[in-house]
C-alpha cells in the first residue's frame, strides 16, 4: 500500500456519482459535477452567455501555458489565456531555468567548454532513465514521446522566445537506475544578451518573454479569472470555461488545462497526496500561491482520471549537494542511522526521507545532518552569522565536542549515532560504503562535530488529470474526454513518485505545451490513444489495458503443436515460439531487445504467467511494460491464428 496515492481509488474513478459533490465541495470545487456518463445532459444553451470566444481557451499563464499559447497562435488558432493570478509565467517565473533534454544538436556557443553535454548522449537512454527513475508509476508511452519532443522543445523555445543555454548539468545517480543512462542533459536558460545576472535564473526571461510573444501574437491574457467549470455542448464535448464570477467563455476548438497542481490546497492534498500533506503541514511550499488545483477538480467533475504521487522536495535551508558537486556530509533518521546515499538525485533522496521519518519517527520525526568545520567554507548557507546564530538560538543548528554530547543536543541515540559514525570513518578510509554504495565525497568528518535540523522545501504537488501521448485527458474508461487537454503540472501519467531531477517540470511545460497545441488543432481524439496510469492507487490498470486491447487468443481449438508468431513492441520486433497441448498453452517463450529493466520485464515474465493460465485470457500486462506487454499477447495470437 503506498503513501503516496489514495488508496481507496477505484477502477470506476475518485469520486463516484453518489458522492461527487460532497467530496469535490470539501476540496474547494465551485462548479457543477457533471460526469463523463452524464456529459450529454450539460446545458447546450451556454454558448447564449458566452463574455469571449476563441478557437483555443488556455487556462493557466504558467509555463506550460504560455506555451501551449504561443504554439497554437502560430499554428492559426485564436487563443484566449485565462489566469488567476494578476501576473504571468506562475512558478516559473522563479525557476533557475533548467530543462532537460537529449539528443540535442545545440553546440552551448554560450559555454565556455568545460561544461558540455555529454557525448553520445540520446533520446532512448533518456527515456531508459526516466522510466526506470519512474519506478513503474508512469505510462511508457507518454513518457516516450515527451522525451522524444524535448530536443525539439528546447530549440523552439530558444528561437521563440530569444533565450539561449549557458552550461549543462547532470543528475546524480540512483540506486536501480542503470549508471549507462545517467548524463549531463540539464541545460541552464539565460537571456543571451544578459547572461551575469539571468544565469541561474533562467525562468524569468523565458516568462517574460513568452507573454510578450503571446500578446504580440495576437492572443488575449484574462487576469483575475479562477477557472472553476468545463463547460461541456450537448454532446458531452467541452466547449469553454466558466470563471468563478460566473462569466464564460467559449472554446470551439477545445481547452488546454494548464493550471498547475494542488501545491495549495490543503483539504485535498489530504484527501489524495499524503506526502505533500505532510509537507505542507512541516515545511515549506515555494510556489506561486495561485495553484490549489481548481483545473483538476474541474476535470474531475467531469470524470478525468487522476493520479496523484508525491512532492518536489529538497532541503529548504542547503543543499546536501549539486548536480556536480557534493557536500562532505551524511544523513540520519530519527534512529540515529542514515537511510539513504546522501550522494544521490535530491528527488529520491527526498523521498526516502519521508518514508524513513514516517517509519521512524512518525509525522513529526526528525532528520539531522551530520558534518565538520570544513562545510563552512563550502556551504555559502553556512557562511552568514546571523542567520547561524539564529539556527542556533532556536535549535535548528547544534554542535558537539564529541558524539555523547552531539546525541544529547539532538536527541538522537547516541549508541546508535556512534555506531553510524564509526561505520562512516570506516566507509571514508576504505572508500567502500557497504551500506549504500555513496561514492563521492568521503573525505570523513572530524570533531567538533556540527548537526541541523533537516526542514524541506517543496516546489509542488505532483499528479493530476490523466493525459495520453495527444495531451488529451482521459476518462476511467479510458476514453478521451473530447475538447479537453491538460499540460504541465496538472497533468499526471509522465511521473512517477520522486521527481527526475532539475528541468524536468521545465521540459514537460514546453513539451507538453507544444504537443496540447498540435493535437488540439490536429483534432487528435483517438479511443486507440490512451493512456491509463492511475499511479499506485491502481498499479496494474495500464498493464490491465494492454491486455484488453492486444488481439485475442483463442487457444481452446488450436491443434497439438509448437507455433511462432511476432508482433512490434517499443524498441523491436517482438517474436514467440508457442507449444499447445490438448486445447492449453504448455510452453512459451519470448525475444526482443526491449529497454532493460522495463520492458525486459514483460519479456522475463509474461510467458510464465501464460504458461500458468494456459491462456492469454484473464493474464494482465506487465506494469511499466505496457507497449511490451501487449505485443506479447498480439505476437501470441499470431502464432496460434497461423
Amino acid at each position: 500500500m503506498s503513501v503516496f496515492a489514495n488508496t481507496e481509488v477505484s477502477r470506476r474513478g475518485f469520486v463516484s456519482a453518489a458522492g461527487a459533490a460532497g467530496v469535490l465541495a470539501a476540496c474547494g470545487y465551485a462548479g457543477k459535477s457533471v460526469f463523463a456518463a452524464e456529459s450529454s445532459k450539460a446545458d447546450a444553451g451556454a454558448a447564449a452567455s458566452y463574455a469571449d470566444s476563441a478557437d483555443v481557451v488556455v487556462c493557466g499563464a504558467g509555463g506550460a501555458g504560455l506555451n501551449a499559447a504561443y504554439r497554437a497562435l502560430e499554428l492559426g488558432a485564436s487563443v484566449i489565456v485565462l489566469e488567476k493570478s494578476d501576473f504571468t509565467g506562475g512558478t516559473l517565473q522563479y525557476s533557475e531555468g533548467a530543462f532537460q533534454a537529449a539528443g540535442t544538436d545545440d553546440e552551448f556557443a554560450l559555454d565556455d567548454g568545460t561544461n558540455p553535454a555529454t557525448p553520445n548522449d540520446s533520446v532512448d537512454l533518456m527515456c531508459q532513465n526516466w522510466l526506470a527513475m519512474a519506478d513503474g508509476d508512469c505510462d511508457e508511452e507518454l513518457i516516450r514521446t515527451i522525451v522524444a519532443k524535448s530536443p525539439e522543445a528546447l530549440d523552439w523555445i530558444k528561437k521563440s522566445f530569444g533565450l539561449g543555454v549557458s552550461r549543462t548539468a547532470g543528475n546524480r545517480p540512483v540506486p536501480f537506475v542503470p549508471a549507462e543512462t545517467v548524463a549531463d542533459r540539464i541545460h541552464y536558460l539565460v537571456d543571451p544578451d544578459d547572461v551575469e545576472s539571468t544565469d541561474g535564473h533562467g525562468g524569468k526571461p523565458w516568462m517574460d518573454n513568452a507573454a510578450k510573444a503571446v500578446k504580440d501574437a495576437g492572443g488575449k491574457i484574462v487576469f483575475g479569472a479562477e477557472v472553476v467549470e468545463f463547460v461541456t455542448d450537448g454532446s458531452g464535448r467541452v466547449c469553454g470555461v466558466r470563471t468563478l464570477d460566473g462569466t464564460t467563455y467559449e472554446a470551439k476548438k477545445g481547452v488546454i488545462c494548464c493550471t498547475g497542481g494542488i501545491d495549495h490546497n490543503e483539504v485535498m492534498a489530504k484527501h489524495v497526496n499524503p506526502y505533500h500533506y505532510w509537507q505542507m503541514k512541516h515545511g515549506s511550499i515555494n510556489s506561486v500561491a495561485a495553484n490549489t488545483g481548481e483545473g483538476i477538480l474541474a476535470g474531475m467533475a467531469l470524470g478525468a482520471q487522476c493520479a496523484f504521487h508525491g512532492t518536489d522536495n529538497n532541503p529548504a535551508y542547503f543543499w546536501i549537494g549539486t548536480n556536480k558537486h557534493m557536500m562532505n556530509l551524511i544523513a540520519v533518521g530519527p534512529r540515529g542511522y542514515r537511510f539513504a546515499r546522501e550522494d544521490t538525485t535530491y528527488g529520491f533522496w527526498s523521498r526516502c526521507l519521508y518514508y524513513q521519518i514516517r517509519q521512524e519517527g512518525g509525522v513529526d520525526g526528525t532528520v539531522w545532518i551530520i558534518f565538520g568545520d570544513d562545510l563552512f567554507d563550502d556551504d555559502t548557507s553556512l557562511q552568514d552569522e546571523d542567520q547561524i546564530k539564529q539556527w542556533q538560538d532556536d535549535g535548528t543548528l547544534v554542535t558537539g565536542k564529541d558524539v555523547a554530547e552531539l546525541a544529547e543536543k539532538t536527541g538522537l541515540p547516541e549508541q546508535a549515532l556512534q555506531q553510524t559514525m564509526d561505520e562512516w570513518a570506516e566507509a571514508c578510509k576504505t572508500g567502500v560504503d557497504l551500506r549504500f554504495g555513496r561514492d563521492s565525497a568521503m573525505d570523513g568528518i572530524e570533531a567538533p562535530y556540527w548537526a541541523m535540523k533537516l526542514i524541506m522545501g517543496s516546489t509542488g504537488a505532483f499528479g493530476g488529470m490523466v493525459i495520453n501521448k495527444n495531451c488529451e485527458v482521459v476518462d476511467y474508461a479510458g476514453d478521451p474526454i473530447p475538447g479537453l487537454y491538460a499540460a504541465g503540472n496538472c497533468s499526471a501519467g509522465w511521473l512517477g513518485d520522486f521527481y527526475y531531477g532539475s528541468g524536468t517540470c521545465l521540459m514537460a511545460c514546453a513539451s507538453l505545451g507544444m504537443i496540447a497545441a498540435e493535437s488540439i488543432m490536429n483534432g487528435a481524439a483517438s479511443a486507440d490513444d490512451v493512456s491509463d496510469a492511475r499511479g499506485r492507487s491502481d498499479g496494474e490498470a495500464a498493464a490491465s489495458s494492454a491486455a484488453d486491447s492486444a488481439s485475442a487468443a483463442d487457444v481452446s481449438s488450436v491443434a497439438d503443436g509448437t507455433y511462432q508468431g511476432e508482433a512490434k513492441g517499443m524498441e523491436s520486433t517482438i517474436k514467440v515460439t508457442v507449444t499447445v497441448k490438448g486445447g492449453k498453452i504448455v510452453d512459451m517463450t519470448a525475444e526482443g531487445q526491449e529497454t532493460e529493466g522495463i520492458g525486459s520485464k514483460a519479456l522475463d515474465e509474461l510467458p510464465g504467467e501464460i504458461v500458468a493460465a494456459g491462456t492469454t485470457e484473464g493474464v494482465d500486462g506487465v506494469a511499466g511494460a505496457s507497449v511490451t506487454s501487449k505485443a506479447i499477447f498480439d505476437a501470441v495470437a499470431a502464432a496460434l491464428k497461423a
